[in-house]
C-alpha cells in the first residue's frame, strides 16, 4: 500500500547475542532512483564487515523502484528490509528507516552513493578503540557522472563538541553516507526534521553536537559521493536559508549551553 509505512520483507527477531555485539543497520532512503540504487545496495552488502541488515525506504517512488525492490529482496534475502511510504522527503525517509532498523548502529547510505568495501570495518575499529564514541564519519570522493574524482577531506578534526559545533557553523561537514552513529544518540535528540527540504541532516548533526556526543573522523576516503544536477546541496541560496533556520532555532533555545550560544554572531555573519 502506498499510504502506509509497510515492512515488505522482515527478518526474524533479534537474538540476545545479535543485540549485544555491536550490530549495524544500513538505512538507504530512495526516491525515483532505480537506475543507481542497485550499486548502492551492492556496496552495502559487499562490506568486509557485513551489515546485519539493510533497510531501504522507498519514499513514494513513481519509477521502476517497486519492482526493483522485489528483485533485490529475492537476491539478498532476510537481511534486506523494504519499507514503502508516501513521499515526504529525505528527513521523513530517514526517520522511517531508523524506526524499522533493529540494530545498535545506524549507517546512512544515500541511494546514489556507494561505499568502499572496508568502510564499515574501519569505522567499527574506531568504535572498538574508543567505546565512548557515538559517531564516526569519514572523508569521501566527490565523483561526477563524467568520471571526475576529487577528494573531500577535512584538514583537521577536533572531537570537542564545541569545536564540532564551530565546524558545523562553517559548513555541513558530515555527508550522510559517511556517517555511522549509535541509534541511541539519534533517539536522544529526536528525529530528523521532516519540514526541512534542505539540510535535515545538517540539523541533526548540529543537535547531536549540542547534546555533547563524542565524534571521530577518519581521513581515509571511504565513500563515493555522486555529484550531479539533482544534488539539493548545490543551491547556495537554499543552503544559506537552511543554515539561518537551523542555527537560528538552536540559538533561541534556552537549553543551549552558554559556550555554544557565544558563537551566534559568528554564525550569522557566516551565512
Amino acid at each position: 500500500p502506498s499510504d502506509d509505512r509497510v515492512r515488505a520483507l522482515a527478518g526474524s527477531p533479534l537474538s540476545m547475542a545479535e543485540a549485544s555485539r555491536g550490530s549495524i543497520s544500513v538505512v538507504i532512503p530512495t526516491y525515483n532512483c532505480a537506475s543507481l540504487l542497485p550499486v548502492a545496495v551492492k556496496s552495502a552488502f559487499d562490506q568486509t564487515r557485513a551489515p546485519d541488515e539493510v533497510v531501504i525506504v522507498d519514499d513514494g517512488s513513481t519509477d521502476a523502484t517497486p519492482g526493483l525492490l522485489r528483485d533485490l529482496a529475492a537476491r539478498y534475502g532476510e537481511r534486506l528490509i523494504c519499507v514503502r511510504k508516501t513521499n515526504g522527503g529525505q528527513g521523513s525517509a530517514r526517520n522511517a528507516g531508523i524506526s524499522a532498523a533493529r540494530h545498535e548502529f545506524i549507517a546512512f547510505l544515500d541511494c546514489d552513493d556507494q561505499w568502499t568495501p572496508e568502510k564499515l570495518e574501519r569505522q567499527m575499529e574506531a568504535f572498538r578503540a574508543d567505546p565512548a564514541l557515538d559517531l564516526v564519519f569519514t572523508a569521501y570522493w566527490r565523483v561526477t557522472p563524467q568520471g571526475g574524482r576529487s577528494l573531500v577531506c577535512l584538514p583537521d578534526w577536533d572531537p570537542d563538541p564545541l569545536a564540532v559545533w564551530r565546524a558545523l557553523i562553517v559548513a555541513s561537514c558530515m555527508t550522510p553516507s559517511t556517517v555511522l552513529v549509535r541509534k541511541a544518540a539519534l533517539h536522544a535528540v529526536g528525529p530528523f526534521d521532516e519540514t526541512l527540504r534542505v539540510g535535515e541532516d545538517w540539523d541533526m548533526w548540529a543537535r547531536l553536537a549540542v547534546s555533547g556526543i563524542r565524534t571521530a573522523y577518519l581521513r581515509t576516503p571511504l565513500v563515493d559521493y555522486l555529484w550531479h544536477d539533482a544534488n539539493l546541496s548545490r543551491d547556495r541560496r537554499d543552503i544559506s536559508q537552511a543554515a539561518l533556520m537551523i542555527f537560528g532555532r538552536l540559538f533561541q533555545s534556552s537549553r543551549l549551553p552558554p559556550r555554544f550560544q557565544a558563537e551566534e554572531r559568528r554564525c550569522r555573519s557566516r551565512w
